[in-house]
């Protein structure tokens, strides 16, 4: 399968559409706006991973976590798993190329219909809900919903869940999910392989089976020529001009080492798609910022009712657990994580209904559920169910995951529709969830006396969510969290409205214009199921009438009529590096610069990441690596100037036939009013003088233009390198890349040795000691 990916240096300084996020809402916006032939670009925090690539194993997964708290966040930024851990509620969701869709369950079931009665939707949904059908029709064909087929090996775990459901008189089916049972192509033209049944779905595919967007709108939209940058964490947008200023911050390459300045690309438009937490985020940081938005940013944070618990130790074997890096011959299929439903809803109001699904826990987490499972277990205060407790503990313990009671445990997720909400605020610039007493619902005692009935008829005990009650504080987390940024009829009641465009204060109607919310948290209420078919169907509305307000044709048919951008390759050479010095307009001598830069004290620093072709650089030391970053220079603009498209090259050699060599930089730069200035750098590399090795790999000297490398000369200095920042410096450097870590780990030492020989032969080298010359061009003086 074909990486789509590019790395944030690749980005240019503007596009007509920027989405943000590369869920359910971004994939689809950035997939039908490239098919109505617009300028996307597509920013995603996370990395790409493909299949094959996903942890199968505890080890593999350690990696993989990362934990927002109250104290501060824990682990890589990228990494997969991410959890947002609060005093009242915890939320987890994914993090990478296809957002959560890359760790669900891939239900695609649409809500109870009396859900768009209620008065908090806006009036254009209320009237006309059913409009929405062919919105959820387009997104099942592109999402390739479907239940699992019956003529398929039957399933432990969802014989069990009719059993369940039989036992406490509840409807049982099989929802539609998004996951391919034959080998073939898809609707976005994707080959993908058939489900294996390993039960790994929530830790990532590693078959390529299951329907994430990574399989469908993702590459499509790649394909009609939308740009997908991931390792971007945007921060927040503002009004520049005519446009939309979007400030991120690059993540990898040790840059936080260095502090964190915000970076800029450009929309005409611009689509927050980073999810319920992301996207409110984003807003709440933009009006921190000045950005004029509704006072309801923040406001109607959902769970989506949802409940995760465990039957234990049934009186039939599930096989609910994963297969991961196992070996797995003549083991019974497990299935996709969720293959029944059990449907409470009917006969009952809208909000006491629920729905029970089954589930499979991935193999990359079986070492941890038997001891989990022996600690949380039920104790009831009878003398000899005490003692069965016990036993069940050491049964537990013995068996392992994949025999004894756990093998004989059914995993359940629950949702429903919560009557309070919570609230977001940045705390410290950090999200904040708040909900006080959500857990004390009524909702919740319903659903335990539920759960627990369904765990008695198969003869289990029931266990409230035991693998996250002690890292978590409390064992309410929800894997659908919702609102944030609420649709509304007006700024009064909601943060965007009915196409989820973004209102322009806290009361009337008016919107930003090319600024709009598209995700899970422009819902206004919970929807009692998974939502993803939902935020899919609102999304591919919201592109319909974009679309139509524009004039523009969205080609729902037809072959790509763009071409594609080429993605980065998978092993990348990156690092930081800041240099600080000064410069002095009207000289286009680097040692006159410096020494009026500093009678005048007009200095200038730069912070950038280099990241380019590992092996081809190994192979040519002159190929070019892209550069991203800022650099700061009051004499020229008060505020940062963006490194638009830039250049870096380690070792040119010098046209004079010296044998010398130099690091040459060339960096197009934009200042925030738009005016464009170029800088074109140098270190000296030369043969001899071993003494000057310092000198010359930290010396920068630098000449800055116009417009242009052509352009009017602006002026020109030094920029040097301190022995703290290049220590820092030595610590950024990587490979990075969907590879193993040995691979990477040789391809930075094949590099080390090249860049060391080549430093040597020049410095130390015979031909450095025997054959100076004397005559050769000399660097401008300090």
């Amino acid at each position: 399968m074909q990486r789509i990916s590019s790395r944030p240096e690749t980005l240019r300084q503007s596009y007509e559409v920027v989405v943000v996020g590369s869920g359910y809402g971004g994939a689809i916006m950035a997939s039908r706006l490239a098919r109505a032939g617009r300028d996307v670009c597509l920013l995603e925090r996370g990395a790409e991973m493909l299949p094959g690539e996903y942890p199968d194993s505890v080890v593999s997964a350690a990696d993989d976590f990362q934990l927002h708290t109250p104290e501060g966040h824990i682990g890589r930024r990228q990494a997969l798993y991410e959890f947002h851990i609060d005093d009242d509620i915890n939320v987890f969701k994914g993090c990478g190329l296809g957002g959560t869709s890359l760790v669900n369950a891939n239900v695609a079931v649409e809500p109870d219909p009396r859900i768009f009665d209620d008065p908090r939707w806006p009036q254009q949904l209320r009237d006309d809900a059913a409009a929405l059908e062919p919105h959820y029709e387009r997104a099942r064909t592109m999402l390739g919903s479907t239940p699992y087929p019956t003529n398929r090996p039957p399933l432990q775990k969802t014989t069990m869940l009719e059993r369940q459901a039989d036992g406490i008189g509840l409807p049982f089916v099989r929802p539609p999910i998004n996951v391919t049972f034959e080998d073939g192509v898809n609707a976005a033209g994707v080959e993908q392989a058939a489900c294996t049944d390993c039960g790994d779905c929530i830790s990532g595919c590693n078959v390529g089976a299951k329907n994430t967007l990574l399989m469908n709108y993702l590459p499509d939209a790649y394909r009609w020529g939308a740009h997908i940058v991931t390792g971007v964490d945007v921060r927040w947008v503002e009004r520049s001009g005519d446009t939309w200023a979007v400030r991120y911050h690059l993540l990898g390459a040790g840059r936080s080492r260095f502090g964190e300045d915000e970076l800029t690309v450009c929309g005409d438009i611009v689509v927050l798609a980073g999810g319920t937490l992301g996207s409110t985020e984003i807003l709440l940081r933009s009006k921190a910022h000045g950005l004029a938005v509704s006072d309801r940013v923040g406001t109607g944070f959902s769970g989506n009712g949802d409940a995760l618990a465990f039957a234990f130790d049934c009186d039939a074997p599930v096989n609910g657990v994963g297969w991961g890096h196992e070996d797995h011959p003549g083991r019974p299929p497990v299935g996709p994580c969720i293959t029944g439903l059990v449907d409470g809803r009917r006969g009952r109001p809208l909000d006491e209904g629920i729905i029970i699904e089954e589930g499979s826990i991935p193999g990359a987490l079986s070492h941890l559920l038997a001891p989990g499972f022996a600690l949380a277990a039920k104790d009831p205060d009878d003398p000899g169910h005490r003692v069965h407790h016990v036993r069940q503990a050491a049964a537990a313990i013995i068996g392992g995951s994949y025999s004894g009671p756990v093998h004989k445990t059914q995993t359940f997720l629950v949702m429903g529709n919560e009557r309070d909400t919570g609230t977001m605020e940045l705390y410290e610039d950090q999200l904040r969830v708040h909900w006080p007493g959500v857990g004390n619902q009524p909702l919740f005692e319903e659903i335990d006396e539920t759960l627990e009935a369904a765990a008695e008829c198969v003869g289990g005990t029931y266990v409230p969510n035991p693998l996250w009650h002690s890292l978590l504080r409390h064992p309410l987390i929800t894997v659908h969290p919702l609102g944030g940024c609420p649709m509304g009829d007006t700024a009064a009641t909601g943060a965007v409205d009915h196409t989820g465009a973004v209102f322009a204060g806290d009361d009337g109607d008016a919107v930003h214009d090319g600024l709009f919310v598209c995700d899970g948290s422009i819902m206004p209420r919970s929807l009692g199921v998974n939502p993803l078919l939902t935020i899919s169907a609102l999304a591919e509305r919201t592109a319909a009438l974009l679309a139509a307000a524009k004039g523009w044709t969205i080609a729902y048919d037809g072959a790509p009529r763009h071409e594609a951008v080429a993605p980065t390759t998978a092993l990348q050479l990156e690092f930081t590096e800041r240099m600080t010095g000064w410069v002095a307009a009207g000289t286009d001598d680097p040692s006159v610069g410096l020494a009026e830069g500093m009678a005048a004290g007009t200095d200038m620093w730069y912070e950038i990441t280099m990241a380019g072709d590992a092996l081809a650089t190994v192979a040519d030391p002159a190929t070019p690596s892209l550069v991203a970053g800022v650099i700061g220079c009051p004499s020229i603009s008060d505020g940062l100037l963006s490194i638009v498209d830039g250049r870096f090259r380690l070792f040119v050699p010098e046209a004079d036939g010296t044998g010398n060599s130099r690091m040459e930089y060339d960096f197009p730069l934009r200042a925030p009013d738009g005016r464009m200035f170029h800088l074109h750098g140098y270190k000296h590399v030369r043969k001899g003088e071993p003494w000057m090795l310092w000198h010359d790999t930290t010396t920068l000297f630098v000449t800055i233009t116009h417009d242009g490398p052509d352009g009017a000369l602006w002026g020109s200095g030094v920029l040097r390198i301190g022995a703290a920042d290049f220590a820092k410096q030595l610590t950024t450097m990587r490979v990075s890349g969907a590879a193993p870590v040995t691979q990477r780990l040789g391809t930075l030492l094949q590099y080390g040795r090249m860049f060391a020989g080549h430093l040597f032969d020049y410095y130390t080298g015979p031909l450095g000691w025997r054959h100076l010359d004397v005559n050769r061009p000399k660097a401008p003086a300090k």
